[in-house]
């Protein structure tokens, strides 16, 4: 159990490896964004306070039950044709205006993309705790979304920027676990252990979608460690599919990163090259300093040869985007004469 691992000191991720998953934040691209904010916000504000003049809001019912269907009669896209006053409430629309900017400006930079799924739907609560009818701004503090201005922006970025390590950390934890149903304080290897995954594929022969998750994501940091672009989900499943088709063979996977064996009950192992092992190691240690020993996180000194664990990797691997695409080839079959 965690708890009875003496207590260490965390381990620093070096930062080659943190700038290898997260890119630089470009700081002036969000002074247009919040400039593009301000001039949005006013253009509501106007529509709001034109509407609110009584000679305007008077008339307003006439757009909506005249024009409540489209040119071939059907139902348009307006709604609330009798409750236009609704619609035209100030609050909700500046919520949605600030929703969809934090929403943007955290699209600008990549921190979401490493960051862990629990992590996410935090930020994705906050975004949109406004939309429950029972929502009471600054009832609870926890749930309100940040105004949207530069300095909330600056100082809720470089806040993220600062985690970066542990929100990497989490990620590859949460990997780890979804593979090989264990937490690595039982398994001091860490990912330099063969992983056995039950249940990835029923027995009518489809995929698990929650263990070929676990996979993707793990092809995803492979990618960046490797330098790659990002796998695409759809490449996962022909990969777990191929492997089950050549039942109790190993298929070789990302350059030679790791490579995964199906079997017919529905199982498949998993190994990841020494190469990939101690990088992923060294930042679960991130987490759990004393759970991997020093070991399993030092790049391995092996002399090459033809077997996996000591055959080097390819150094030049083609991108992601033309190997799904060599992937769907149909094979060339020649007809007899």
């Amino acid at each position: 159990m965690l708890s009875n691992i003496p207590a260490t000191e965390p381990e620093v991720i070096p930062a080659d490896i943190i700038d290898t998953f997260y890119a630089p934040v470009a700081f002036d691209r969000f002074s247009s964004l919040v400039s593009a904010y301000e001039a949005t916000k006013k253009k509501i504000l106007e529509v709001h306070a034109m509407y609110t003049q009584e000679n305007v809001s008077g008339v307003m019912h006439y757009f909506f039950n005249g024009n409540s269907k489209d040119k071939y009669g059907h139902s348009a896209s307006l709604r609330h044709t009798n409750s236009f006053t609704e619609i035209f409430q100030l609050q909700g629309a500046l919520f949605e205006l600030e929703a969809t900017y934090w929403d943007k400006a955290l699209r600008e930079t990549d921190l979401m993309d490493y960051m862990p799924q629990e992590r996410r739907n935090q930020w994705n609560e906050i975004l949109n705790a406004w939309r429950d009818h029972n929502y009471v701004k600054g009832q609870n503090p926890e749930r309100d979304m940040p105004d949207f201005n530069i300095d909330n922006l600056r100082s809720t970025i470089i806040s993220l920027q600062a985690r970066r390590a542990e929100f990497l950390a989490e990620r590859v934890d949460g990997i780890f676990k979804g593979l090989s149903r264990q937490h690595v304080t039982n398994v001091p290897e860490g990912f330099s252990k063969r992983m056995i995954m039950s249940g990835v594929f029923s027995e009518w022969g489809s995929t698990s979608h929650d263990r070929e998750g676990y996979i993707h994501d793990l092809r995803m940091v492979i990618a960046k460690f490797m330098g790659r672009d990002d796998p695409c989900r759809s490449s996962t499943g022909r990969l777990l599919q191929t492997a089950r088709a050549a039942s109790g063979e190993w298929i070789e996977a990302d350059a030679g990163a790791f490579r995964v064996k199906a079997f017919k009950v529905g199982t498949a192992h998993l190994d990841v090259h020494p190469e990939m092992a101690y990088r992923l190691n060294s930042i679960l240690a991130y987490l759990h300093p004393a759970a991997i020993p020093e070991s399993f996180r030092k790049r391995p000194k092996r002399a090459p040869t033809g077997s996996f664990k000591n055959r080097p990797l390819f150094d030049r691997p083609f991108s992601n985007a033309v190997g799904a695409l060599l992937a769907q080839i149909e094979p060339f079959k020649v007809s007899a004469p």
